[in-house]
């Protein structure tokens, strides 16, 4: 370590010190537990991308300190904790080589390659490469409550975080409750029924916003984006709605004939039904993850299907926003809780168990009754006691507003001349979907502007850019909390893309950490080829079409 590192080591110790005083002065009640933390990179995470980026980080700089805030005991986000466990395309880099992990396609599902089980991933690939990754410190349980700022001889810098772990008071207590009873405990300093507090104050040079609900983004005031740009997508004004959101549940075939629980009602306004031009069965082998040799759209004892079946009316959500009025969200920030409206968190629930019950109960009219007679919640797949995902399926999250105002935009990944989007000269990742794929609330609760009707897409790069914020230099962002519009976000928010990202955003924070680097904006306009090359031995950067 050298003199200059040294000093400003020291310097950032008395900073963080006295943001730790105020910390105390403002959050934390009398005799809680808190720990002081000292990291070079501080990734808060939750998301596939979370994921990504710590192990990125720790792999390209493996003397550097890395921490991760994991919002669960099930890191991973989307292929684990919010039970999308069916992935969406993604056959590079070591994305790749976590799914291959598993044995084929477990579920011998039809919406993807891989479908699967959390627990078979978790197990298989990502706690073992976690377990192996030394300079990696995982912090399970542990949600972003305040970040602390200051001026830095470079600008706004984040300097430090306050964040709340919690510990279950009771072994396996912590997943016993629907998740709309607890997300307000689990930002809360104060201890519960339900959890132990702990206060971390985790310091460092640099940090990574890979949250779920952009809390890095917002409780340290940098500027972001919350629903849909309008009228135009290059407006900076949007409105305050956006995309459905779900809570995946599996679904069993047990041994033995299953009572069937008893759920309350749905909320008001909803009603189910089975497509048409869907059967129970093809809707069972849709996200399967434990599959059977058999006819595709027959259901078998031993078999598990994973229920994420939307638009409405399955159990997509799409009779309210999951997140509360921007400039209400603007003003939690002072005492953060997510931003979250609980009443729609609470209905999406709700309309889940509704599904699940409606589902089981057409399934008589093509199924063999002793399969029938055997459906049942499977709650243990999903990690928890009432069988829905521990978090839900978000579509969307506050969004950064990158350097120079840079947004990554629909029209970016499209053109009607070349056959890929726009070919960066800072691309740090590539991406691929069918189209930009947004799930619509119900008639009348948004006013879906025109330009997003047209979705098609070309496979397309992401520039560093998208992974930066305007106002703080020392802050990088990754998936869907990067620095893009509502509707690119429609073509960003899927597994892989959230891996590349991540990744992209790992390495940079290594570099910037190991070269010294102060700002997104100095790597932007000095370090592009060292971050691209250095990127490029984990992961491509050129499509081969």
């Amino acid at each position: 370590m050298s003199c200059r590192w040294s000093r400003v080591a020291a310097l950032l110790a008395v900073v963080t010190v006295i943001c730790f005083a105020t910390a105390q002065a403002t959050f934390l009640p009398a005799g809680v537990r808190y720990e002081e933390i000292e990291c070079d990179i501080v990734v808060a995470g939750g998301s596939t991308a979370a994921l990504a980026a710590s192990l990125a980080a720790a792999r390209t700089a493996p003397e550097k300190r890395i921490c991760l805030l994991e919002s669960t005991n099930w890191p991973g986000g989307q292929l684990t904790s919010s039970a999308v466990s069916a992935v969406d395309f993604g056959t590079h880099n070591d994305f790749a080589a976590m799914v291959a992990s598993l044995p084929g396609n477990p579920g011998k599902c039809w919406v993807s390659h891989w479908c699967y089980e959390p627990a078979d991933l978790l197990h298989k690939w990502i706690f073992p490469t976690i377990n192996q990754t030394k300079n990696l410190r995982v912090f399970y349980n542990t949600v972003v409550k305040k970040a602390y700022t200051a001026k830095g001889p470079h600008g706004d810098e984040v300097k430090s975080i306050l964040a709340v772990q919690r510990v279950p008071k009771e072994e396996n207590e912590a997943w016993r409750n629907r998740l709309s009873e607890d997300l307000l405990d689990w930002y809360s300093l104060y201890e519960s029924k339900t959890f132990n507090k702990k206060a971390l104050h985790f310091s460092a040079p640099l940090f990574i916003e890979a949250t779920e609900f952009g809390d890095l983004l917002v409780t340290a005031d940098a500027p972001f984006a919350q629903g849909i740009e309008y009228p135009y997508e290059d407006d900076y004004t949007t409105l305050d709605c956006g995309q459905t959101h779900v809570f995946p549940l599996y679904m069993s075939i047990e041994k033995e004939p299953v009572k069937q629980p008893h759920f309350p009602p749905p909320p008001r306004g909803i009603s189910y039904e089975i497509p048409s031009q869907f059967s129970w069965g093809r809707i069972w082998s849709y996200r399967r993850s434990i599959g059977l040799e058999g006819p595709e759209n027959e259901a078998r004892i031993g078999e598990t299907s994973n229920q994420n079946w939307g638009p409405p009316p399955g159990n997509d959500y799409n009779l309210g926003y999951l997140y509360l009025p921007t400039q209400e969200v603007k003003a939690q920030a002072k005492n953060w809780h997510g931003g979250i409206n609980m009443t729609s968190l609470a209905d999406a629930e709700l309309t889940a168990f509704g599904w699940y019950t409606y589902y089981s109960q057409q399934c008589n009219k093509t199924q063999k009754p002793e399969v029938c007679a055997r459906v049942a919640l499977a709650a243990s797949v999903a990690g928890t006691d009432l069988g829905l995902s521990k978090v839900p399926y978000l579509r969307e999250s506050r969004r950064s507003i990158g350097i120079h105002n840079f947004r990554l935009m629909y029209e970016n990944m499209t053109s009607h001349v070349n056959p890929t989007g726009v070919v960066f000269a800072d691309r740090v990742a590539i991406g691929e979907y069918f189209y930009a794929d947004i799930h619509h609330m119900a008639d009348g609760l948004c006013k879906y502007p025109a330009y997003l009707g047209d979705r098609s897409i070309k496979p397309y790069y992401v520039p560093f850019r998208a992974l930066t914020n305007r106002d703080f230099g020392n802050m990088l962002v990754a998936g869907k909390t990067m620095a893009q519009t509502f509707k690119a976000n429609a073509a960003t928010r899927l597994h892989p893309v959230e891996w590349t990202t991540g990744l992209a955003a790992g390495v940079a924070a290594a570099l910037m950490s190991t070269h010294s680097i102060p700002t997104t904006t100095q790597l932007y306009e000095n370090n592009i080829k060292l971050l691209q090359e250095t990127i490029s031995t984990q992961a491509p950067l050129q499509w081969t079409l």
